[in-house]
């Protein structure tokens, strides 16, 4: 990420930002990423974009504060005062899976906050009892734990996703871990899997 600011949000969000101007892009990653997976678009939004952007690592996730509830309620309250405390003029919201739904919520008005545009993109509408069942499992367990830290990225990168498509040494691989010689752990709470299991289409519905 080139030209960003980092920081903490008030409710304990870690957020890049950056470019300048009234209009403001909202980029939020799906459920086991973080806000690096967006690094290519931001090297291309600090060339071509005019306007500003941000990257928050959501709820449970990366940097930020891992606390639940972990809902899709919740984080839609984070990102909303997030941008809220932006005082932006048109705020456009782009969403991956997850974050895809989070950007839904808010573009629905919920939360108090008008938006002029949601992309929402790669988004499960509707779960099988036993995909719910499997999520559940996973919110349940224990954070594992790995001896090193090159186990750690291969978990990371196979629960976000980016298996293949990003380089193991990368600062975006590194980006999705924590921990020491010996205690490796991905940077993501796993009771943030208990989220999952909402039609979309009928939660949106009820907008």
């Amino acid at each position: 990420m080139t030209m960003a600011e980092e920081y903490i949000s008030t409710r304990g969000l870690a957020v890049a930002r950056g470019g300048s101007g009234e209009r403001l892009v909202v980029l939020l990653h799906g459920l086991g990423a973080n806000r690096m997976v967006w690094s290519r678009m931001i090297e291309i939004a600090d060339k071509h974009w005019d306007g500003r952007w941000m990257a928050p690592d959501l709820r449970g996730h990366g940097h930020s504060v891992m606390q639940g509830p972990y809902g899709y309620a919740t984080q839609a309250a984070d990102i909303a005062e997030l941008i809220a405390d932006e005082k932006p003029g048109s705020v456009t919201l782009v969403g991956h899976s997850m974050g895809g739904v989070v950007a839904a919520l808010v573009g629905t008005g919920w939360y108090g906050l008008q938006v002029a545009e949601v992309a929402a993109f790669g988004v499960k509408l509707v779960w099988t009892s036993e995909e719910e069942v499997k999520a559940r499992d996973l919110a349940e367990r224990p954070a594992r734990v790995f001896a090193t830290r090159a186990e750690a990225i291969d978990r990371f990168l196979k629960v976000s996703g980016l298996i293949g498509l990003v380089d193991p040494s990368s600062e975006t691989a590194s980006y999705g871990i924590t921990g020491s010689e010996g205690q490796w752990q991905i940077a993501m709470d796993p009771r943030c899997f208990g989220c999952v299991g909402p039609s979309i289409p009928k939660l949106l519905k009820l907008s």
